[in-house]
């Protein structure tokens, strides 16, 4: 049975999101992955909204094609970035969540995804992972790979003490224009 968590709801800018889709499809030969600054607010009926303004795209330092990780010296980085950009706003901004890409295959977490997304929530409960599952085909006449479909996945994972698995919750995406999400 899962825990009694907080209701969470994520937006994400259409900055961010054509970013992080950018970022997924430059390579079908191995998953990318990136971190999320936003911030995140505690709404009167107690949810919480995790607002996604900027991606930060992470180095590969993995060498399996079908794996990721968040290297703790680019986390570092990115929680700086989101120092300055608090500095500069005059808002709080922080590392609100992780995203990665899954080139044709399937949006839902691996094993793998649920376990990485769990440690990344020590940074806080509220962390969030974002998956980007981009399908490229090809097209018969000429050959030449087209875009083919996109699928999006927000997550967190939480650990079922009824029968002792790591498993994923599935999360709400909204995509709306940034100028919306900076009043």
């Amino acid at each position: 049975m899962e825990p009694a968590r907080r209701e969470l709801e994520v937006l994400v800018t259409s900055e961010v999101f054509r970013s992080c889709l950018y970022h997924a499809y430059l390579t079908q030969q191995e998953e990318v992955a990136g971190l999320l600054l936003g911030d995140k607010q505690v709404q009167p009926n107690g949810s919480v909204l995790i607002r996604c303004i900027s991606s930060i795209t992470n180095q590969r330092k993995i060498k399996e094609k079908d794996r990721v990780e968040i290297d703790p010296e680019q986390l570092s980085d990115a929680m700086v970035q989101a120092e300055q950009l608090s500095r500069d706003t005059g808002r709080l901004f922080d590392v609100v969540g992780w995203y990665h890409s899954h080139p044709n295959i399937t949006v839902f977490p691996s094993q793998v995804d649920i376990n990485t997304q769990l440690s990344m929530q020590m940074i806080g409960s509220d962390f969030i992972g974002i998956i980007f599952s981009v399908f490229v085909g090809s097209t018969k006449v000429s050959g030449s790979s087209a875009i083919g479909k996109t699928e999006l996945i927000a997550f967190q994972s939480y650990e079922d003490y009824a029968d002792g698995q790591k498993k994923a919750r599935t999360l709400r995406v909204k995509i709306v224009e940034s100028d919306k999400l900076l009043r």
